[in-house]
């Protein structure tokens, strides 16, 4: 090609290069111009829809039911991502990007970041980046204050100890508002040596410590003024020798409402931190039998305690006689409804007939895996008289032709037994230990049939183990009173 011909193609290439440009600018520019039309048409549609008439008010309350769709306390924490499609956060953030109006309203709103359980892992971010989830913790605890927030830490072993400083920077200024804390052993062990706190605002408290390595007593939350549910499950005791961890746990036992102890080692300190609770409500315990004579104890009054649930682990090398009578003896619980029961030695007759005395008041008895005789049995409801409820789950030995004879109500004797008894449950029962018809005899006389008069005392609902062919279908007319059978 001639020289002449290159320079014109040269020039031709330079003219359409700018061209080029200048079109890209021009459908830039319209894009643009486009996008701004239609964020302005969604606007204008949006102020005649009905949604875009309701007030903020109105709005926010509609954001905060659709936030609050996953459980929002410590119980309902199950295993899941700390952040993810269901999770409180994730609804807020999903809601600010539905357009600029609805991202105002939703940032500037406390409450819908404070929804739900905080959930801190320090130590695997699963399959969310390092820098995403610190970055998102770090959003929800700046959008959620001055609101009071609920925390769960946890760790777990993965090699990347490094993120503990790292998360711990951004949740431990923010203890002051700590409503609600679960942790774990493994993280409460990383987490204590940062001395956080105070927990001025802290209510409910859900703590695992590792027993093994505690070497020191736990009084990290001594001063909690609004301190009320306490958790405690320590671990590691399967490796430890049995010692007793006396002066442990340090807690405003005063005014704990409802506590969850775990105390595996010494009987004797789990009697001793119940009897501080002063104001408890309710308490569900777990420790081992005695394993030596009587401890005496003042007699204490707990005036509030409506609702005990105790467990007794039998200990594999006993030095004695095993029982769980003095865990009763100085217990005066006047408005005690609801007590529920496991152990496998020795009903203690004498101990829980005294403690019955001063516990005249209950309503429902579940007795779980117990070695009581039906004489036994016979003997605790006659001092229930006030008892609506009783569950009675593999006590094998409880019910017999004697117990049933006199747990039949004929509607003459003046001392039957529980007389307004509502609900039964029995199951894992030896029906070995009756006769068929005694069995039925003292259920249906219990029942409602059809020639039952309407002010009758009778069952509601029954769970019934029946083995016998025979006798689940001689009882089939019970089913539409409210008896079941298993």
């Amino acid at each position: 090609m001639p020289p002449s011909s290159k320079e014109r193609v040269k020039v031709q290439i330079d003219s359409t290069e700018s061209n080029i440009r200048l079109l890209t600018s021009l459908i830039h520019g319209l894009t643009c111009a486009l996008d701004e039309e239609r964020r302005t048409l969604a606007r204008l549609w949006f102020m005649i829809l009905p949604v875009g008439k309701l007030p903020t008010e109105v709005l926010l309350h509609i954001f905060a039911l659709a936030v609050e769709s996953e459980p929002t306390n410590l119980a309902g924490i199950r295993e899941r991502p700390p952040f993810g499609p269901n999770h409180p956060v994730w609804q807020a953030l999903r809601l600010s990007q539905v357009c600029s109006s609805w991202r105002q309203m939703v940032i500037h709103s406390p409450k819908l970041w404070a929804a739900g359980v905080v959930d801190v892992r320090l130590d695997t971010m699963g399959k969310h980046p390092r820098k995403t989830y610190l970055a998102l913790l770090q959003t929800l605890i700046d959008r959620s204050s001055p609101l009071p927030i609920a925390i769960s830490v946890n760790h777990t072993f993965d090699g990347s100890r490094p993120s503990i400083g790292a998360i711990t920077q951004i949740v431990a200024p923010t203890t002051s508002r700590w409503k609600a804390l679960k942790i774990n052993d493994t993280a409460f062990t990383a987490f204590k040596e940062t001395s956080p706190g105070p927990f001025t605002a802290l209510e409910h408290l859900d703590l695992e410590y590792a027993a093994s390595s505690q070497t020191s007593p736990i009084d990290l939350f001594f001063l909690c003024p609004r301190l009320r549910r306490l958790t405690v499950v320590p671990q590691g005791y399967y490796y430890m020798s049995r010692r007793k961890e006396h002066d442990v746990l340090r807690m405003p036992w005063p005014q704990i409402t409802h506590l969850e102890l775990v105390e595996p080692l010494d009987s004797a300190t789990c009697r001793a931190i119940l009897l501080q609770c002063v104001n408890i409500v309710s308490a569900s315990l777990t420790t081992i039998e005695w394993d030596k004579g009587d401890i005496d104890a003042p007699l204490t009054t707990l005036p509030s305690l409506h609702t005990l649930e105790m467990r007794f682990d039998p200990i594999r090398d006993p030095a004695g006689v095993l029982e769980v009578g003095p865990f009763f003896a100085p217990l005066d619980l006047p408005v005690l409804r609801s007590l529920e029961l496991s152990f496998s030695c020795a009903w203690p007759d004498r101990e829980f007939a005294a403690f019955q005395h001063r516990c005249s008041n209950i309503t429902q008895i579940r007795l779980s895996h117990c070695p009581i005789l039906s004489h036994q049995l016979v003997s605790v409801l006659r001092l229930a008289p006030a008892l609506t409820h009783l569950s009675l789950e593999d006590c094998e030995n409880c019910i017999d032709d004697r117990f049933l004879e006199a747990f039949r109500q004929d509607g003459v004797d003046s001392q039957q037994l529980v007389p307004k008894l509502r609900e039964l449950n029995w199951r894992g029962i030896d029906h070995r230990r009756f006769a068929d018809d005694v069995f039925e005899a003292a259920i249906r006389s219990r029942c409602r049939t059809d020639a039952t008069p309407p002010d009758a005392v009778r069952l509601q609902k029954a769970n019934l183990d029946v083995y016998s062919r025979r006798l689940f279908d001689r009882m089939q007319d019970l089913v539409k009173h409210g008896v079941s059978f298993i």
